[in-house]
């Protein structure tokens, strides 16, 4: 659910740029004043918030007063109201302690009554006024980069990991080993090919809203639902992929030392995320029918 960006190194020269942590979603309120909001909420999933220097959150405003007639950007949700702020004026709350993703240090913060000057928001969903390309990516294809190639990546890690293993394990003494098996090998062959669908089918969703970026515009609606259905799909099968594998190696991996239980509380507690609902497939399925649609004039 969060977001973390920046690099202190690029190229091994200090880059100069800032760590950012945070979450988009509103947990908190805003109250408008002179020069800027009032704010106080708490946020989760700040992942990177240990190494950051900078904080993301959003909010929507606890007053009609100053909102007028504004537009929600494009997100559905109305409008909401993103803070940077920095991380010295937040309470940092120690509590990410999970069965999977551990080393993403995504913990909550807490702000109470902060003041945050105007030039330090802005409304959630508007074009970008700086990055280029990538920044015209829009919502959701511009952070769809992040989850589902890590559990690709961490299936594929799983399928080299497990057939390792199967080459001198044996289920029982005296038995064949796990790569004699017949079930195996189809195991290993479908393993494959779902991966590869899976990594291919987000590709070409990316591929489809980079190059209308690159053109100059964002992503239609219709780009942005295909790179969000695309995005549950590989994560859910990445999940798949290892879930089928890791029963193959016995109570030997059950072992916290043993990298096939790592993969697979990863990949479970990755498809947890909030941007990886299968409500995603519902908002492709529900635009799908309504273009379906007779329009009359």
């Amino acid at each position: 659910d969060g977001v973390s960006v920046g690099d202190g190194e690029a190229g091994g020269v200090d880059s100069g740029l800032p760590v950012v942590a945070g979450q988009l979603a509103p947990r908190g309120t805003g109250k408008p004043v002179s020069g800027g909001y009032v704010v106080t909420g708490r946020w989760g999933f700040s992942s990177g918030i240990l190494h950051a220097d900078w904080l993301l959150g959003a909010f929507k405003t606890d007053s009609a007063a100053g909102d007028g007639a504004a537009s929600d950007g494009g997100t559905g949700f109305g409008r909401m109201v993103v803070f940077a702020a920095p991380k010295s004026d937040a309470e940092v709350i120690d509590n990410w302690y999970v069965a999977g993703l551990q080393g993403t240090g995504s913990l909550d913060f807490r702000v109470e009554g902060l003041f945050v000057p105007e030039e330090m928001t802005y409304d959630l969903g508007i074009p970008a006024v700086r990055g280029g390309d990538l920044f015209r990516l829009g919502m959701p294809a511009f952070v769809s980069n992040e989850v589902p190639p890590l559990c690709v990546g961490l299936a594929r890690r799983a399928l080299d990991d497990m057939t390792e293993l199967a080459l001198h394990t044996a289920r029982f003494p005296g038995g064949p080993t796990v790569s004699d098996r017949a079930v195996f090998h189809k195991e290993l062959g479908r393993a494959e090919t779902k991966l590869r669908a899976a990594r291919l089918v987000h590709r070409e969703a990316m591929a489809d809203c980079w190059e209308m970026a690159c053109a100059g515009d964002p992503p239609t609606e219709e780009q942005q639902l295909a790179v969000t259905a695309a995005s549950v799909f590989a994560v859910e099968t990445a999940a798949e992929v290892v879930s089928d594998l890791f029963r193959y190696g016995g109570g030997r991996v059950l072992a916290l030392s043993n990298p096939m239980q790592r993969h697979l509380r990863n990949a479970l507690a990755a498809r947890q995320h909030l941007a990886l609902s299968e409500e995603g497939y519902e908002a492709a399925g529900r635009y799908r029918l309504e273009s379906a649609k007779p329009r009359h004039s």
